[in-house]
């Protein structure tokens, strides 16, 4: 990386976006992509160059361009170069500006410390309101022949757009915001899956960060890579994660589904569901009830186990729906059930006891449903 670039934002800040297990490299690729930009070219596609720079081991870890600060063609403008930095999966990182030149905004006046900052935050919404910003709105009548900051020669910044940009530098926001945010994150994410091995994809799951983690499950799954390295990195690194980690873990195993392998949906299952949360536990019932198959035997049952340990009544509700749907009345799965009605949950309980009205129950199990019922009274056990 050159020595001339300097940051603008501070250190701190930027190695929170940057994948914690990857370690800096000098190695670096250039490729020639086709960009667009709005303000250029009429729209059109044009070539840029786009440099991937390498962690130690060879993964893609970072991708920069240079640009222009403004895009101007009148003449009147101090234009410098930026170079925009993005993450291996296309988002939007940092941007540095070369040694001894500013970015400027009315009336000459430097982008101080906390324009930095709230240009970084702009340029990482990729929702902002600049995405439909019209720039001829604000074109001012210039004929002056000194070059200068096109944003000190345009007309107030319209009150719609005032929070979306620095002060007195819409021309500057809206023309780094389409960098960062038009076609190019697209392409660094295509050239990183054209780029990764296996290795580097086992390297993103260990990142600690979901996005990577969610890529390197979707591309391990996508080259049918099922074996007991990747399912086992795959249930490890999900534990320290959360509900984006469980999200990724379960589209995987999905996947594996899909290819055939019931055996690995079903034993990933459980073990995902044994220690997850609530939340986390419902995209698991909610996968359960967008696939059909023939689970192994005892799944089920293994699956109803876990009634009496539920957090939430939607977890249980979701539970038994699927029991009632594809289970048969094992002694097993009515046990579990019965268990529930000792819950202090009075809802979770009463969704028990409507499950287990409808069933052809033991007599100790019968017993247990009338004293239930003795406690809390018919009336309050309807529908």
């Amino acid at each position: 990386m050159s020595k001339k670039m300097k940051y603008f934002i501070f250190v701190a800040l930027l190695t929170t976006l940057i994948p914690a297990c990857i370690s800096l490299s000098t190695h670096s690729k250039t490729f020639e992509v086709q960009a667009r930009h709005p303000a250029l070219h009429d729209g059109e596609l044009f070539s840029v160059t786009l440099t991937q720079l390498k962690d130690a081991n060879g993964a893609p870890h970072e991708y920069f361009t240079d640009v222009k600060s403004v895009s101007c063609g009148d003449d009147v403008c101090a234009i410098i170069t930026v170079r925009i930095f993005w993450d291996a999966l296309g988002g939007y990182l940092r941007y540095e500006l070369p040694d001894g030149d500013l970015l400027t905004k009315h009336e000459h006046k430097p982008f101080t410390v906390e324009d930095h900052a709230q240009l970084h935050q702009i340029l990482g919404d990729a929702d902002s309101r600049l995405k439909n910003f019209v720039p001829d709105s604000l074109a001012a009548n210039s004929n002056r022949g000194d070059k200068t900051d096109i944003d000190a020669v345009t007309n107030p910044t319209p009150l719609f757009y005032q929070e979306s940009v620095v002060k007195g530098a819409i021309y500057t926001c809206y023309t780094l915001w389409h960098w960062v945010n038009g076609n190019l994150p697209e392409i660094v994410f295509s050239t990183t899956v054209e780029s990764c091995t296996e290795e580097h994809l086992f390297s993103y799951l260990k990142s600690n960060e979901a996005r990577f983690y969610k890529f390197a499950c979707q591309q391990l799954a996508a080259r049918n890579k099922f074996d007991e390295l990747y399912t086992q990195a795959i249930l490890e690194e999900r534990e320290r994660g959360g509900i984006e980690f469980t999200r990724g873990a379960i589209e995987y195993f999905e996947s594996a589904l899909k290819n055939g392998d019931t055996n690995l949906y079903c034993d990933a299952f459980l073990k995902i569901f044994e220690i997850s949360d609530s939340a986390e536990r419902i995209l698991c019932l909610r996968s359960l009830m967008a696939n059909t198959f023939d689970p192994p035997q005892n799944f089920y049952n293994k699956l109803a186990a876990f009634l009496p340990k539920l957090d939430a009544y939607f977890e249980l509700h979701l539970l038994l729906n699927i029991l009632v749907e594809r289970a048969g009345d094992s002694d097993d799965i009515l046990n579990y059930v019965v268990a529930v009605l000792k819950n202090e949950n009075f809802l979770m309980a009463r969704r028990a006891y409507w499950f287990l009205e409808e069933r052809k129950l033991t007599e100790e199990q019968a017993q247990i449903v009338a004293e239930f019922e003795a406690k809390h009274g018919k009336s309050s056990l309807f529908r």
